[in-house]
């Protein structure tokens, strides 16, 4: 079957290099014998240059006007769903299924980008809408499990993976943000809650894991607001530290204690409970 044949059978409207979906479209194919298979492929070579010009390789936009007003209170309008399931009764180790994969690349060694984000969402409600809602989420990630992961489960993982020898200027793994314009605070930075019928959580936050350099100037577990430090190693401190931070001795001897930078300098002192 010709394309257009194909198009207007799916009720496509081919309109010069463009293409108007009709009706709902149904896009099925036959696998390539190569190991690969796209059922929708954009390839593009951009060639915008003039200041302000944008290229979109995929651009989704919904409207529901005015005449269609929500009287009841069940409605859910999205823009892209993404289902991917597998109903095959046996499989190998190995396996792999990704909702969405993303990926931006900089091919060019000699070029300048500014900015890479290889993904970005934004919950806008707009300057004078006169409409009431109720909560907002930026980013909402939920994992569900009706049957075990035997190994891991995990809801965000944020891998950092610098092969670059040289260290940028400032290198954060996770970094949160207040950029309001109003005179006015959010209630935390981070909250961590349970609900439902499960008893919570074994550790709040876990740092056992971090190769965390504690006996030495601005560094440590736990940076506070005042710019003082929670440090945590064995023996009893005697490097610079900022003043009032916090040292919390984790070896075996009957010394143990916490001890307290009184000076910003190497003055410690122990902190004895009455």
């Amino acid at each position: 079957m010709s394309f257009i044949g194909w198009a207007n059978r799916f009720g496509i409207q081919l309109h010069g290099t463009a293409i108007t979906f009709k009706k709902d479209t149904v896009v099925s194919r036959n696998r390539y014998t190569d190991g690969y298979e796209y059922l929708f492929t954009v390839d593009h070579d951009i060639q915008g240059i003039s200041a302000g010009e944008k290229t979109r390789g995929l651009f989704v936009s919904m409207t529901r006007e005015d005449e269609y007003q929500t009287l009841v209170g069940d409605l859910e309008d999205t823009a892209l769903m993404v289902r991917l399931r597998t109903n095959a009764t046996v499989a190998v180790a190995g396996n792999k299924m990704t909702g969405v994969d993303c990926e931006v690349t900089v091919g060019n060694p000699s070029g300048t980008i500014t900015n890479i984000v290889s993904g970005k969402f934004t919950a806008y409600i707009r300057t004078g809408a006169s409409s009431t809602t109720s909560t907002v989420y930026g980013l909402m990630v939920e994992n569900k499990l009706n049957y075990p992961a035997v190994d891991l489960n995990i809801g965000l993982d944020i891998r950092m993976y610098r092969q670059a020898a040289t260290k940028p200027t400032t290198e954060y793994a996770l970094r949160i943000r207040n950029e309001g314009t109003v005179a006015d605070t959010i209630d935390a930075a981070i909250r961590i809650q349970d609900a439902g019928t499960n008893v919570g959580f074994d550790i709040g936050i876990d740092l056992s894991g971090a190769t965390i350099d504690n006996e030495a100037t601005s560094m440590g577990d736990i940076k506070l607001s005042g710019n003082s430090f929670i440090q945590n190693s064995a023996g009893a401190p005697s490097h610079t530290a900022t003043r009032g931070t916090l040292y919390l001795r984790n070896d075996a001897a009957t010394t143990d204690g916490i001890y307290q930078n009184i000076d910003g300098g190497t003055t410690w002192e122990k902190i004895t409970m009455a």
